[in-house]
């Protein structure tokens, strides 16, 4: 909300004619009583011959008066308009793969760092809507709840790492799409609200446990969300070294992204599929969804406006009591001369 106030006349015509006619009132005086002739200047002039400082009060009090009755008549107010801004944020699940593929050094320096860089990028960009965190291997955990708290996020994204998920047992280890998916949708329809609801999913591989993606496909789109998945690292099969007891490690064999469910899920929710096998490209497709996901802003204005009269109505009232003091004064000083 946001609220502007601003100052003005409603009749600002009686504003400039009271300037003009102060100001050629005040020509006159200035000019004429130089003038030997000039008889109001010399009665002024011998009724004030004590004080000539009260003569000068005199007029500037005349010359106010005059100009506050005009700013009277303009009726000054001020107003004040309120802004009421409605933002039509959505709600995004991030579905995030840490299953061991992701240590692959295909994108430089790995997958893993590489989704972290441009996602905490992502993160930074985003207003007014509110996000949540999914990590999965062989099973899927909320990791973060949806929030506004973008530096959180951020912070919680810059220390993943592999083993954030504990894959030394068998259980953990693996790539559950299905099941991130269905949690990341839970979570979203939770939410009773009219925000737009959107999931984006980074894997690098296939789904080879828990609940088939095409089931999780059909849940998704039952409850209206939006998913846009992308697919990590570069095409075909590649090799990662896993530690292993003792110090040493173990060279194993992954398999590539399954494209097909991806581009799948994408294209039957309303979202896209891109594929992400270098920083940059990853960098760009996350620029496209935050693009494509622009909010519409609704903006309402309510403008009230005071009048401010009564305070021009005091300053007369406080002007005209010196006005009276000074013309009382006067004349009781001029009946003790006489």
């Amino acid at each position: 909300m946001n609220i502007f106030q601003t100052f003005g006349f409603q009749y600002p015509l009686f504003l400039a004619a009271g300037a003009i006619i102060c100001v050629v009132g005040f020509l006159y005086y200035f000019f004429r009583k130089q003038e030997e002739n000039f008889v109001e200047y010399k009665l002024l002039a011998e009724v004030y011959k004590r004080n000539n400082y009260l003569y000068n009060l005199f007029l500037t009090l005349c010359f106010l008066m005059t100009f506050l009755f005009f700013v009277y008549l303009a009726n000054p107010y001020m107003s004040e308009q309120t802004q009421k801004i409605k933002r039509n944020g959505i709600d995004i699940e991030i579905v995030f793969d840490l299953s061991y593929s992701m240590i692959a050094n295909d994108i430089l320096p790995n997958r893993l760092q590489a989704a972290k860089s441009v996602l905490s990028e992502f993160i930074s960009q985003v207003e007014n809507d509110r996000v949540g965190l999914v990590l999965f291997s062989g099973k899927p955990f909320q990791s973060i709840p949806l929030t506004y708290d973008y530096s959180f996020i951020e912070s919680f994204i810059s220390d993943l790492e592999i083993d954030t998920i504990n894959q030394q047992s068998s259980q953990l280890q693996g790539t559950a799409i299905g099941d991130g998916l269905i949690v990341a949708s839970d979570a979203l329809s939770r939410e009773e609200n009219e925000r737009e609801k959107v999931i984006i999913l980074l894997t690098d591989g296939e789904a080879n446990k828990g609940i088939d993606p095409e089931l999780a496909l059909k849940y998704i789109k039952e409850e209206g969300i939006k998913v846009y998945t992308i697919g990590v690292g570069k095409q075909g099969d590649t090799t990662i070294e896993l530690p292993t007891y003792g110090g040493f490690t173990q060279r194993v064999s992954v398999s590539g992204v399954d494209e097909e469910i991806l581009q799948k899920i994408a294209s039957e929710t309303g979202g896209f599929y891109g594929r992400a096998d270098s920083q940059e490209s990853f960098q760009k497709i996350l620029s496209t969804i935050a693009t494509l996901e622009k909010k519409e802003i609704e903006t309402q204005s309510v403008e009230l406006q005071s009048s401010l009269r009564f305070m021009v109505l005091m300053l007369m009232l406080l002007s005209l009591f010196p006005l009276i003091y000074i013309t009382f004064r006067v004349q009781i000083g001029n009946i003790s001369q006489k």
